[in-house]
């Protein structure tokens, strides 16, 4: 009885599938150096907002950028889809946010086959960041 018990255990944790979702905010800590004292440094209030996606077929430094599979605009959003083929190198997700260049980068785990992005193009950000409505790899 505990053989079937544990087959069925590890048949459903085969059915399990990992999620990856790029936090929606983040918060930093910025340190300007002005230029003289007759500067003052001000911040803007945190949190800083989701504004852009990118998958990597291998580390961000190496810059091989995954190409989306599909873009679809619909009436308010642009979604967008990348499908994660076989590959020696894991796959990163890169997520970037406004008013900073600091990003977050993460290895998607093994099993992750698809990345969809969801924008809302009629919000958009400096350095050409757009809303990002929703977003998940699986």
């Amino acid at each position: 009885m505990r053989l079937v018990f544990a087959a069925a255990i590890a048949l459903l944790a085969l059915n399990v599938r990992a999620e990856v979702v790029c936090p929606d905010s983040l918060e930093v800590q910025q340190q300007a150096v002005t230029p003289s004292g007759d500067w003052t440094a001000t911040y803007t209030d945190p949190p800083l907002r989701l504004t852009g996606v990118t998958v990597y077929d291998g580390p961000p430094s190496q810059n091989r950028k995954l190409k989306p599979r599909s873009t679809r605009s619909t009436e308010g959003e642009l979604r967008i889809i990348w499908r994660l083929p076989e590959s020696r190198r894991n796959f990163h997700l890169l997520c970037t946010y406004e008013r900073t260049s600091a990003n977050l980068v993460t290895v998607l785990p093994p099993g992750i086959t698809v990345c969809t992005a969801v924008f809302d193009p009629r919000v958009s950000y400096g350095r050409g960041g757009q809303a990002v409505k929703r977003m998940v790899c699986n």
